[in-house]
């Protein structure tokens, strides 16, 4: 029987039992999720959720824990379960390819935009009702005007980086070949959250209606609960995460589902600053110091008039800096640029030990590799991908650093609205 608080690894799958499984996300086809912590001894404990595949050193160690796996299965065994429920849940890898833009449309990659149309191995249809109402991070469709931000909905949510063609694609059509070597690999989805772990969950609440995916959300939430973080700060620091049963499991499952579409979607909440009470807006250094006494929504107005009539040339950026050693609430773009109002509860969440906010001050400047004498210069940078996709140089720094400041400052709403910290009791 699944105890109560055992650690992570007996609630989710996290490591490959053949060279046939595919636990990480190596393939943008292989739509996944994975709640990346600090392995154990790896320093002052961090949890980041991720769709894309991800660095070991997000911290100082780091072990992932996924949503699914994926089995890889013969074509023989695809062929014999056509027709069957069990094909809802199949995935292809045409080879041959190394770029997915030059296959023909019915040889593309299946993506995670079908993953409702599928349906879930582990979700009831009651489930994903429900699960559709809250919006979940895997939902590919609701996302355009998710959070306030007005737009095509493209790049808003990982998986929404689907062709719209595509979105209604059967399964029927994925067995086309390779034209190059006639070769088609077939993954077969299958849930990381263990059946024990499902079994125990729905018998400590006497709830049936609990899914995997439920679960899922709920480890998310309960590792960023900071009464959790502080009350086991030394444990988390030796060992991994060990997982209790809180009262209100769907209170939980409700906030983790909202904090993995903030931190999923940080790219995502640029524009929705124009809409945001908490202030933080860019403007033109050389009226700084007017904006900062003014009206907050005339002064937004105003400040987005001057930024859009500047010239690409004056987004470039050398190195962030604070206004002044110790005040926060302004941040020195370049000589042209200043961002002000930045709520100090946006420097709240923190990510490995810092706030997003001051990763992006340290990362994105020019700087030469001391040994490779390689110089790093984001002002070359173009955004390929998601919601700031086409966006160039400091102008994608700009619009990246108002996104993180508007999901820093809803993060913290956020956790500071989580339920209480009151573990299931016997």
């Amino acid at each position: 029987m699944f105890p109560i608080s055992q650690d992570l690894k007996a609630v989710i799958i996290n490591k490959a039992t053949n060279r046939k499984t595919q636990v990480s996300q190596t393939y943008e086809y292989l739509p996944n999720l994975s709640i990346c912590v600090n392995d154990k001894g790896g320093g002052e404990f961090g949890v980041l959720i991720t769709d894309s595949i991800y660095d070991l050193h997000i911290f100082t160690q780091t072990q992932a824990f996924p949503l699914y796996y994926y089995e890889q299965i013969s074509s023989k065994d695809f062929h014999n379960t056509q027709g069957i429920q069990s094909t809802m849940d199949l995935y292809n890898e045409v080879e041959g390819f190394k770029d997915e833009d030059s296959m023909p449309l019915e040889s593309r990659p299946l993506r995670g935009a079908e993953h409702w149309e599928k349906g879930s191995s582990s979700a009831s249809a009651n489930a994903k009702l429900e699960a559709d109402k809250r919006g979940s991070p895997l939902d590919c469709r609701k996302s355009g005007d998710f959070f306030g931000v007005k737009g095509s909905g493209e790049g808003i949510n990982p998986f929404l980086r689907n062709r719209e063609k595509e979105n209604n694609k059967s399964f029927d059509r994925v067995s086309s070949v390779s034209p190059q070597n006639d070769k088609i690999v077939y993954y077969k989805r299958k849930d990381a959250i263990r059946n024990e772990a499902l079994i125990r969950f729905q018998e400590v609440y006497k709830d049936k209606t609990i899914t995997k995916e439920a679960i899922f959300y709920y480890l998310y939430a309960l590792l960023n609960h900071p009464t959790y973080k502080e009350k086991y700060k030394d444990n988390l620091s030796k060992m991994l995460p060990r997982i209790p049963f809180m009262k209100d499991f769907w209170g939980f499952e409700n906030a983790g589902r909202a904090l993995a579409q903030l931190h999923l979607n940080y790219e995502s909440f640029a524009e929705a600053c124009l809409d945001s009470s908490n202030g933080a807006f860019a403007c033109l250094k050389s009226k700084m110091n007017d904006f900062k006494g003014q009206n907050l929504f005339h002064t937004k107005e105003e400040a987005m008039r001057d930024i859009q009539a500047l010239q690409e040339k004056d987004f470039t950026i050398n190195k962030l800096r604070f206004e002044a050693k110790g005040k926060l609430d302004t941040i020195i773009f370049n000589d042209n640029i200043a961002i002000v109002h930045i709520p100090l509860k946006a420097y709240e969440y923190k990510v490995n030990g810092k706030s997003p906010i001051e990763w992006i001050i340290d990362r994105y400047q020019v700087k030469i590799d001391k040994d490779s004498h390689i110089p790093n210069d984001p002002n070359l940078y173009e955004c390929e991908e998601g919601a700031l996709k086409g966006l160039k140089g400091g102008k994608y720094v700009l619009h990246l650093l108002l996104s993180v400041i508007e999901m820093s400052v809803r993060t913290m709403k956020t956790l500071e609205s989580l339920p209480a910290y009151e573990v299931v009791e016997g």
